[in-house]
């Protein structure tokens, strides 16, 4: 890593390639994950959303070390099914120290179709873990499975 080098500019060198990569996609939604954003306020995936050229759109920084990657690609995935967007930039980028260790990584995500899963599968996901027992006594809230009643998410094999 070349010193100066930022957590965003490695987003946009990962992203690029990314996008290049998948033949220049739709992209409604941009994400990274990072523990070292170039600043707190604002993040750092609209810049390089920005730098990207990628004009005005949603985009946002997900702080949750290596778990981030995992919360960002459902993120991705929750705002394709819902139809807020076609297609979602998922980046990953660390500039953890100044002695040069540095990481990026990008996913352009959205332009295959959802793979076919079994009838009354929960469209890939697992079902959310209740709490505890004892850790509420308020009656445990609705919560609906798998894809939207009618949705294209999910198709019987």
């Amino acid at each position: 890593m070349e010193p100066g080098t930022s957590t965003g500019d490695l987003a946009v060198e990962a992203g690029r390639a990314a996008l290049q990569s998948a033949g220049d996609p739709v992209v409604d939604l941009v994400v990274l994950t990072t523990t070292t954003p170039d600043h707190h306020s604002p993040a750092t995936a609209p810049w390089g959303a920005a730098q990207l050229g990628l004009g005005t759109l949603p985009a946002f920084d997900v702080a949750a070390a290596c778990s981030g990657f995992t919360y960002e690609l459902a993120v991705g995935d929750a705002w394709i099914r819902s139809g807020m967007a076609e297609g979602v930039l998922v980046l990953a980028a660390e500039t953890l120290s100044n002695g040069g260790l540095a990481v990026a990584d990008a996913v352009p995500a959205g332009d295959a179709d959802p793979p076919p899963c079994r009838a009354g599968a929960s469209g890939g996901r697992r079902p959310a873990r209740s709490p505890p027992a004892a850790a509420s006594t308020a009656p445990p809230s609705p919560r609906r499975r798998g894809p939207p009643p009618g949705s294209a998410a999910c198709h019987p094999a």
